[in-house]
């Protein structure tokens, strides 16, 4: 795992390269904090976040990660302006609640593999 973190709030996840990991960048159970500008490449998933409130995740670099890029599950978040290069699956959103209080802004893909 790169970054992992339980029952916190306001983390700040900022400017990292994370390479190579089983899971980029994890928060669970976390509210009111920022992951953003960071480079997750060749890991098996991006950013994960689970039952976490308030969060914004921008201005990341999700690149060729196995598993996926951002997965949010019952995470009422922002999500935006954020990159996907040559990634075969970008975004979770599992949960109405999640995907209702949640904003996706703002995408450039490249290289979507199919």
């Amino acid at each position: 795992m790169g970054i992992y973190t339980c029952n916190h709030s306001g983390i700040v996840i900022k400017n990292c390269r994370i390479v190579g990991y089983t899971g980029g960048i994890e928060l669970i159970y976390s509210s009111s904090s920022l992951i953003s500008n960071n480079t997750l490449w060749n890991n098996n998933g991006g950013i994960s976040l689970l039952g976490s409130i308030g969060d914004e995740v921008s201005g990341n670099e999700v690149h060729s990660n196995t598993d996926f890029g951002i997965f949010i599950i019952s995470s009422p978040s922002i999500v935006e302006h954020n990159h996907f290069i040559q990634m075969m699956d970008m975004v979770y959103l599992l949960h109405l609640q999640t995907i209702a209080q949640s904003s996706i802004i703002q995408y450039q893909i490249m290289n979507w593999l199919v």
